[in-house]
Formats: structure tokens, C-alpha cells, sequence
């Protein structure tokens, strides 16, 4: 039998200009610096012939088909056809630097120092960019481990049989920042799997430097949010009652997240979210990004609970 099969992977057809004509090659830093709008989640098919095993007692099977134009689909521009793909149960390389020990930072001194980072930057415009893309129907991310003046990175993407990133690392690999999207139809603020997702994380020793591990998400609609836990002990004992089955994850949405729903504006969300953070006492701070990620704030509730204080990371 002939049949086709489906992957995605980050391509780019950026330029050093910015401008968005050249050949479509492999995503690499310098796209994420100089041409992150050029970004884009490619399609890639692989076709070919399977055996199947006659059912019919003798009768040979039927004959396949012409593998000719018409039965695959085309690539998306770009797409080389290899079918290959970063997946969604990724191996994260090891990386052997040392872990860094020192003082927890303040969240906000970090996103600071994001800022002024152009790498990092010039990243979450990319994901921004898939993030706007209504085509896109998958999660799109990476994990980032920062390795003296430079940055490590590797992407995660979800696939069409499951759109949420999952990943597993090899023993020793550590992160300092994981980045992903919610594309249309997913919540405008991180979804009770991504805090299950971040605990898991940091009970798994991945964390380069601790609890100093920032969660970044960018999303559809038009939100940009990073959480850092500040009291391991008070979100570790949420996660602890809520976050180790299925069932007590799908019990906790249904118990805090009841009020945080798709069909809601995107500022009833992020004040029904501290206000979820509150009730938990979850032992998190959240901010908030400006459009080009070029300022952070920390959100608070004000005392009556029915706004949203911003507080500048500058």
C-alpha cells in the first residue's frame, strides 16, 4: 500500500536584512535575531510503499498506486519532503556545564536582563509570529540553557495526532527558560497542564539554577505571559495534591480554572487567573510582555480583587 505521512519542522526564509525572499532553510539564531517574522511551522510528507499482508487466501492484493503527483500531499514552500521532525517526545541533548549555584534571583531582574537580550528576544517575536499564524494547529516551543556569554536551544513541536508539546530528558540536560505557543482555540493563559508541566521540571532536578526557571508562553490571542515560581514549598504542596493523575488535573480545572475559558476577553482571563493564583496561595508571580518583549511588568490583583495592578520590571 502507498501512503503518506505528516511532520513539521521550523523553517525560515529570512535574510540578514529582514527581509523575507531568501531560500527556505533550517530555523538558526540568526533568524530568530534578524528575521524572526520570516518564521514559519513547515509541513514535511514522506510517502513510500508498506507491505500488507494478504487477506485473501491467494488473491495477490490489489496493485498500488502510481506514486506520482495527486497521491501525497504537496509540501508546504520550502518543505523538504524528508519527513523529519523534532516531534513531540523530544531527548533533549545533554549539556555538561556545571549548574551555577547561587542566590535565587528576583524574577523581574531576569526578565530584565531578557530584555536587553537580543537572542532571546528576537526568539519570542519568532514564536509570536507562529503564535498570530491561524494555520498553525499545533504547540510550537523550545528550552533554552544559557551556556556562558551564549545560548543552547531546542525546539519542541507538537504533531497532528497530538498538538501539545511533551518532551523527556536525558540525565544531566538542564534549562534556564522553556518557550511555548497556544495556537487558536487554546486558552489566552497558561492551561493547568503547563503548570503540571512546569512542577514536573523542577521536581526533575532540570531547572539550571533551581526555582530561577522561567515559563514563557505566547499565545493566539495576543497574550504574552512568563511565570516563576517564588515558594517551591507552597506550589510544590498544589502539585503534590493536584497535579499527579489525570483525574486530579481534570478535578482541578474543573475547580479553578472553572472561570478561565476561551469564549472570554482576554483581560477577564488574566484577572480570573491571579485571582486562581490567590485563592491557591500557589507561590508564583506572573507577568505580562508588551508587543515586542521589549518590557515586562508584574501583575498583581488590587486589594477589592476586581483589577489588575502592573507593575514595571525597569
Amino acid at each position: 500500500m502507498y501512503s503518506c505521512t505528516q511532520s513539521y519542522e521550523l523553517r525560515c526564509n529570512g535574510r540578514g536584512n529582514g527581509a523575507c525572499n531568501a531560500s527556505p532553510h533550517l530555523v538558526g539564531p540568526e533568524c530568530y535575531e534578524f528575521s524572526p517574522l520570516c518564521i514559519y511551522l513547515s509541513p514535511t510528507t514522506s510517502c513510500g510503499f508498506e507491505d500488507v499482508p494478504d487477506e485473501g487466501g491467494g488473491g495477490g492484493g490489489s496493485s498500488p498506486p502510481n506514486p506520482g503527483p495527486g497521491n501525497c500531499p504537496p509540501p508546504h514552500p520550502g518543505g523538504n519532503g524528508s519527513g523529519n521532525s523534532n516531534g513531540n517526545n523530544n531527548n533533549l541533548p545533554v549539556i555538561n556545564d556545571p549548574v551555577v549555584e547561587g542566590e535565587t534571583q528576583n524574577p523581574c531582574d531576569k526578565l530584565v536582563q531578557y530584555e536587553q537580550d537580543s537572542y532571546i528576544k528576537g526568539q519570542l517575536n519568532g514564536f509570536k509570529a507562529i503564535a498570530e499564524d491561524d494555520n498553525v494547529k499545533v504547540e510550537v516551543g523550545a528550552v533554552f540553557k544559557k551556556n556562558g556569554t551564549g545560548w543552547g536551544a531546542v525546539p519542541v513541536i507538537g504533531t497532528p495526532e497530538n498538538p501539545h508539546i511533551t518532551f523527556s530528558f536525558q540525565p544531566g540536560a538542564t534549562i534556564d527558560v522553556f518557550v511555548h505557543t497556544h495556537f487558536k482555540g487554546l486558552m489566552s493563559t497558561f492551561s493547568p497542564g503547563d503548570l503540571q508541566m512546569y512542577h514536573q521540571v523542577l521536581s526533575g532536578n532540570v531547572s539550571a539554577n533551581g526555582t530561577d526557571l522561567i515559563f514563557i508562553l505566547v499565545t493566539n490571542s495576543g497574550t504574552k505571559y512568563a511565570f516563576k515560581v517564588t515558594d517551591l514549598d507552597k506550589f510544590d504542596a498544589i502539585a503534590q495534591e493536584h497535579f499527579q493523575t489525570t483525574d486530579d488535573l481534570n478535578a482541578f480545572s474543573i475547580d479553578y480554572f472553572d472561570n478561565i475559558d476561551i469564549e472570554n476577553d482576554n483581560n477577564t482571563n488574566e484577572l480570573e487567573f491571579l485571582k486562581m493564583m490567590k485563592k491557591l496561595n500557589l507561590g508564583i508571580s506572573l507577568f505580562s510582555a508588551n508587543g515586542d518583549f521589549s518590557q515586562w511588568k508584574e501583575l498583581a490583583l488590587n486589594e477589592a480583587e476586581d483589577d489588575v495592578i502592573e507593575n514595571d520590571c525597569n
